[in-house]
């Protein structure tokens, strides 16, 4: 729970995502909002387009995808429009330019966001650009932030990129016809510009509504692996129709997965924070109202029976999970709520937006290095107690303490030292036919662990 003087009403609201705000904060004395364009009007938000004869066009479908915009996804279909490069007509290496109006945005992070349908050959390719203007550059300096080429196909996907901006500025879309065939293109739709930092992972449900229809209360969908900027990895469990003690509402829980860098990390995990949000797909930022959930990684907590620290690592503490293709991790238990949407309230607004749900995920800490274990981690050379009031307590730390370590060590002995075979950026895609042992867990509360 979140305490302290500065508490207020307004938390929740932002933390229910009723407002463009940060939730790590009590209260939001001003917006971060910046710029949103669904391209509904003719002007499209003032957008101009670069020189050359390859254009951007405001269109309702395209013969190659989309048939329609994302904005009116599901809903009236040809109602919306979008901006499409069509590289099935431009020539090699043509480029075309669509350039924002121009940007104030504040000092500090920003996070674009946009809907991007790729239609087109696999080596066709979208430039990210912030044209910056000062005093020493009147007409712009160009700086690159991202670019995208091939990866899925076929569909509305989003995509959030971090900028920094800190001058008056344009954002230009930069799409490059490649030399392979194309029968489409590039096509945008409802970006957004927020000082904000971006959510680190993207998790894309597709088919949610037939999913839903038919996963029984109690089944867990796992999401991929995600790693860090702090070299953690963890997955996100969701129960779409609740668990079997609680349906009528999804279920969501956070777990440490194995990872490539865990000799090199701190045990149990000090304070992260573990933010996992299932986003309103409204196409203007500010009237998003996300549902979050919000975790914090206490190195002290233990386990249910006391005998293990909860964030260890997952390799002592977690449950071997094994692939269809024979590959494993180890996943720690899990931390969540067994309540967090309801299906009538996940039915309203956009969350699901024609047949997909789009979850965010974010784990932050303090680098590596310069975290700090807790006192009294059963896996340090000395264990550092400290003398308690009675000698009856302090023989009672000390018991509790061996024969935690001893279980553990036990425990570990009895495992394979673990073999991580998926750890490339993104990790493994999601498998509905996982098999793992049973870890045993006692579940004293609904949202302590799945």
């Amino acid at each position: 729970a979140v305490k302290g003087p500065n508490f207020s009403q307004s938390f929740i609201y932002c933390c229910m995502g009723w407002a463009v705000c940060d939730c790590f904060l009590s209260t939001a004395t001003s917006s971060t909002f910046v710029d949103s364009c669904n391209f509904e009007e003719e002007n499209i938000c003032g957008m101009i387009q670069g020189s050359g004869d390859a254009k951007w066009e405001q269109l309702a479908s395209v013969a190659g995808g989309p048939e329609t915009d994302f904005t009116n996804l599901g809903q009236c279909k040809g109602k919306g429009y979008f901006m499409h490069f069509s590289t099935a007509s431009a020539l090699p290496g043509e480029r075309a330019f669509l350039e924002s109006r121009w940007l104030y945005p504040k000092s500090g992070a920003q996070c674009l966001q946009f809907f991007l349908y790729n239609s087109g050959a696999d080596d066709d390719v979208l430039n990210i650009w912030v044209r910056e203007y000062d005093k020493a550059n009147p007409n712009g300096k160009m700086k690159l932030f991202h670019s995208i080429s091939g990866g899925v196909m076929g569909s509305w996907e989003l995509h959030n990129i971090n900028l920094n901006v800190t001058q008056k500025a344009r954002v230009v879309f930069e799409g490059v016809r490649g030399m392979n065939p194309s029968k489409g293109g590039f096509s945008l739709d409802d970006i957004n510009l927020s000082s904000t930092k971006c959510p680190h992972h993207i998790w894309h449900i597709r088919g949610i509504n037939e999913l839903l229809a038919t996963t029984p209360a109690g089944k867990r969908m796992s999401s991929p692996r995600f790693m860090s900027p702090t070299g953690y990895t963890f997955q996100v469990g969701v129960y779409l129709n609740g668990q079997s003690s609680n349906p009528g509402y999804m279920a969501i829980y956070f777990h440490l997965t194995s990872g490539p860098n865990d000799d090199n990390l701190k045990w149990p995990c000090p304070w992260h924070q573990a933010t996992m949000t299932l986003m309103d797909q409204q196409s203007d930022i500010r009237q998003h109202m996300n549902m979050n959930r919000m975790i914090t990684t206490d190195p002290a907590k233990m386990s249910s029976d006391g005998t293990e620290f909860f964030w260890d690592n997952p390799k002592i503490v977690g449950s071997k999970i094994t692939e269809s293709d024979g590959s494993y991790y180890y996943r720690g238990p899990g931390f969540g709520t067994s309540s967090f949407i309801t299906h009538d309230r996940l039915r309203s607004r956009y969350f699901i937006k024609g047949d997909d749900a789009f979850f965010l995920f974010s784990l932050e800490g303090e680098e590596a290095a310069d975290q700090a274990a807790p006192q009294g981690a059963v896996n340090n050379t000395t264990v550092v107690i400290a003398i308690a009031g009675s000698v009856a307590g302090l023989m009672l730390v000390v018991s509790m303490l061996i024969v935690g370590k001893a279980w553990r060590t036990n425990k570990m002995k009895r495992q394979q030292e673990g073999v991580i075979i998926h750890n490339i950026s993104g990790f493994v895609e999601v498998s509905t036919t996982k098999t793992e042992s049973a870890h045993l867990q006692l579940l004293l509360c609904p949202f302590c662990a799945d």
